[in-house]
């Protein structure tokens, strides 16, 4: 079913000052001049049958070439409250990563499995706080190594069944540790190119205060190539996870970054795999088209890995992009036939 939506954006620029003058190192850095240091903010709305009328903006703070600040808040008239805000910083030789999501929102489960019907579709409420940090060096080129946290409070609704499943408490916290690596030489404009693979192992034993022990591995892989003011790309990440994962821990399929097409958490397991390729060409200055196919699976262990269930999605849209923020409005679909929009 197509939902209505209405997206207005505005952009607002705002010079971002410091102390430091025009070309003066800063942290061991050269600063950016004046001119380039700044503070973007970009309101939003739009409606939906579902969430109602909503509010938003996206925001960037821009410290200089690589550290910055991206941000962005949602409120709905349903009385729904989504933030995040990613932060990038490099002092001296260390690199650090960090993420943080706050969530009062509704969400759709379907139940575990590749062979999940619509009709089994369930709401839910939760309230979620979650906290991802990579701390870490560059030790050959561009590739880095990082040591890696991550702080999870998740507190169910009455009618979030597959967590109160899990767990009678209404508190229920995930914090585990692990390492990551990363190599990365993808170029930072508008049409990138490069190559991007990343895997990391984070480990959630009960002596950190979490419900049951369990373990998640993932890893993705990504190529950039460009030409004639467009630029093809292709994805791929694979995901598993051991023991006794909280549900909100488990691979998911679905959304507005894997398997583009088909509902936030359609499809859920232990594992998944998801391929993605990726075309956009430039239309107007900043404005460029998109057209995507994406194709992926979940499954309950390594041996049940096959091809036979594997679930497809495809759309198109548009990307429009302002001093290095970009904002995508996209539609997509899949053999379930529902019209998805994803604005980031």
């Amino acid at each position: 079913m197509l939902k209505l939506l209405i997206i207005i954006l505005i952009t607002v620029i705002l010079p971002y000052r410091s102390f430091a003058a025009d070309g003066v190192a800063v942290n061991g850095k050269d600063s950016l001049t004046k001119t380039e240091r700044e503070f973007m903010v970009l309101p939003f709305g739009y409606y939906t049958t579902e969430t109602s009328v909503a509010l938003g903006v996206f925001s960037q703070l821009k410290f200089n070439e690589k550290d910055r600040i991206f941000g962005n808040i949602i409120y709905t008239f349903n009385n729904q409250l989504m933030f995040f805000m990613i932060s990038d910083y490099y002092p001296e030789n260390i690199i650090i990563h960090n993420k943080l999501v706050a969530e009062n929102y509704f969400a759709e489960a379907y139940g575990v499995g590749n062979m999940s019907s619509p009709e089994d579709k369930y709401d839910y409420r939760y309230v979620i706080i979650e906290n991802f940090l990579e701390t870490g060096i560059s030790i050959y080129k561009n590739s880095s190594a990082f040591i890696a946290t991550d702080n999870f409070y998740y507190r169910p609704y009455d009618d979030d069944k597959a967590a109160l499943l899990y767990s009678s408490s209404p508190d229920q916290f995930a914090n585990g540790i692990g390492l990551s690596i990363k190599y990365s030489d993808v170029t930072d404009r508008f049409f990138r190119d490069g190559l991007l693979c990343r895997a990391g192992y984070l480990y959630y034993p009960e002596s950190f205060g979490n419900l049951k022990k369990f373990s998640v591995l993932e890893s993705e892989a990504a190529y950039f190539v460009s030409f004639r003011e467009s630029v093809l790309n292709s994805h791929f990440i694979a995901r598993s996870s051991y023991g006794d994962p909280h549900p909100e821990k488990l691979s998911a399929l679905g959304g507005s970054e894997v398997l583009r097409g088909y509902p936030s958490g359609r499809f859920t397991d232990k594992c998944m795999w998801a391929a993605q390729i990726q075309y956009d060409i430039r239309f107007y200055k900043d404005l460029s088209l998109c057209s995507f196919v994406s194709a992926g699976d979940v499954f309950g262990n390594l041996s049940g890995i096959t091809i036979k269930y594997t679930k497809v999605g495809y759309g198109g849209g548009f990307l429009y992009d302002y001093k290095g923020l970009t904002v995508r409005m996209e539609a997509a679909t899949s053999r379930e036939k529902e019209i998805q929009i994803i604005v980031t």
